[in-house]
């Protein structure tokens, strides 16, 4: 998971499994974590905490879908 926040601020990324990963965002802002997901739907809960201290949460929803799609055809062969 990738994002923008403000710069240097602390980012909690917490998947459904309720494991949490911590990163520090860049001077720039941006912060990327990895985030084990399980197939199908997964909150993960984002929180923040600038270097004042102000904290943000917020949740989104994340699909995992590691099944191919059923795909079929006709060839008409022929006049």
């Amino acid at each position: 998971m990738q994002g923008l926040t403000t710069p240097f601020a602390t980012v909690t990324l917490r998947g459904r499994d309720e494991a949490s990963t911590t990163v520090r965002a860049g001077e720039d802002g941006r912060f990327s974590a990895s985030v084990p997901l399980q197939e199908g739907e997964n909150p993960i809960e984002v929180a923040v905490q600038d270097v004042m201290g102000n904290r943000k949460r917020a949740t989104h929803a994340l699909t995992r879908d590691t099944e191919a799609p059923a795909v079929t055809t006709e060839v008409d062969w022929g006049p």
